[in-house]
């Protein structure tokens, strides 16, 4: 059984020479609220299990600014203008409300590195919140009996569709209007199943990898050496390699 795969960072450093230019203008513009909110976001960021921030609806901002201790305004501004200078990415940021800064994923390569693991990356990112996909023909390519025949496939469990729909099946739907593919749910299956903590504990259900916040955080981790691949049409039955 492998080892439980770490999806959050404890430390990252404060390049200070790269990071004055934009500390400069934040104080500046800002004063030292201006100052702090770079490294709240760096801290959130290595927390959240992501490496990212999304504002999903229209709560997400004030809570945040409330966390930050900020008016949500001033929060709001503060955004827009790391952007502006180019700090968090442009697109992702005004398209998807998503803070991504390429500068702080740089410098906890490292950590990730020591752990046999790979980081999150700007391609997979743009894939998920920029490039378009059919949503229709998802929906009819990759159903929920598709998706709980491959849960049972990768976690040698025996789920069954009656019960499991019910519980699991709206947050499944939620999964798939966000552009989630069949590959994208066995990667999740497949990272969930190496967690020794998840297995032993027998907390791996369909309802607990369809939930949002669990399939981002093993979506955005890739292990160095999978456990299972197995690949084949669903709905038709399955080839294993």
């Amino acid at each position: 059984m492998g080892r439980k795969i770490k999806t959050t960072v404890t430390s990252f450093p404060h390049k200070i020479v790269e990071d004055k230019r934009i500390l400069d203008h934040l104080t500046i513009q800002y004063g030292n609220d201006g100052y702090a909110l770079l490294f709240r976001l760096r801290e959130k960021m290595s927390l959240n299990g992501l490496h990212y921030i999304v504002f999903k609806d229209a709560l997400d901002l004030p809570i945040m600014a409330r966390e930050f201790h900020l008016e949500q305004d001033e929060l709001k501004s503060m955004l827009d203008f790391l952007c502006e200078k180019k700090y968090i990415d442009k697109k992702l940021w005004e398209v998807k409300r998503v803070v991504w800064i390429q500068s702080y994923i740089d410098v906890i390569q490292s950590q990730y590195k020591r752990r046999g693991a790979k980081c999150i990356t700007y391609e997979q990112i743009v894939e998920k919140f920029l490039k378009p996909k059919k949503r229709a023909s998802l929906r009819a390519e990759f159903t929920f009996e598709d998706f709980l025949t491959l849960f049972n496939q990768i976690t040698g469990q025996k789920r069954q569709l009656k019960g499991w729909r019910t519980k699991a099946g709206p947050k499944f739907k939620q999964l798939i209007k966000q552009n989630y593919t069949m590959a994208d749910f066995k990667t999740v299956l497949n990272n969930v199943t190496r967690d020794e903590f998840l297995v032993k504990g027998n907390y791996i259900t369909p309802y607990y990898v369809c939930k949002p916040d669990i399939f981002d955080k093993f979506h955005n981790v890739q292990s160095a050496e999978p456990k299972k691949v197995w690949q084949g049409k669903v709905g038709n039955g399955f080839n294993r390699r």
